[in-house]
């Protein structure tokens, strides 16, 4: 430890030390440092808040970082549980009723899995285009017109899924809501499948 000295100019480059016996005298013999009190002590100084572990932390011992942090982990948690179970119930019913509908039967994407799968009401589907079987009720929709106030055109399906296709999809499952319910696959009838999933929807 540099020791105190007054002395000439040339001294203040020398080096001073106070003599080992001294030191001991004043502060005791050497004692290895406790970890433990060490941390509490920084902590003390540089901090006002403890450290946890990752695995043992729970969500209100952040309530030392602020009121918001704690309620933002709060909220991310339990959205996390509702929508884990949102993907169980109503979700994959609602997904295994969609890819039983039958409706792109050429197609195998993400397509089949969602509600434009389900199709007509009325029909299963195993064997058509929705562009052919638009092709035979176009006198559902051949009379309507676009918002460009033009017929509607519905060529080009497949490469150009325009407005136009969707309002004569949409006329055309409008048309026949009156008709007998088909089954699907798994041989649901069509009507009350679709029924359950509306209100599978609400929840």
């Amino acid at each position: 430890m540099p020791a105190q000295h007054k002395g000439g100019f040339w001294d203040i480059f020398r080096k001073y030390y106070v003599e080992s016996e001294e030191i001991k005298n004043t502060y005791g013999d050497w004692k290895a440092p406790d970890d433990k009190v060490a941390l509490n002590k920084y902590h003390h100084e540089h901090t006002h808040h403890q450290q946890y572990d990752v695995k043992d932390a729970r969500t209100k011992d952040l309530k030392l970082f602020g009121q918001g942090h704690m309620l933002y982990f709060y909220f991310l948690k339990y959205m996390a549980i509702i929508f884990g179970i949102l993907a169980i119930l109503p979700a994959m019913p609602l997904i295994i009723a969609n890819l039983a509908g039958g409706w792109f039967y050429t197609r195998a994407d993400l397509e089949t899995s969602t509600l434009g799968q389900f199709g007509l009401l009325w029909s299963s589907n195993t064997s058509e285009y929705l562009y052919d079987m638009l092709a035979q009720n176009q006198d559902v929709w051949s009379s309507a017109k676009g918002l460009s106030g033009q017929p509607l055109n519905i060529s080009g399906y497949g490469v150009s899924k325009s407005i136009d296709m969707e309002l004569a999809t949409a006329l055309l499952f409008m048309s026949h809501a009156n008709q007998t319910n088909a089954t699907n696959s798994l041989g649901w009838s069509k009507g009350p499948t679709s029924t359950t999933m509306s209100i599978l929807d609400l929840l």
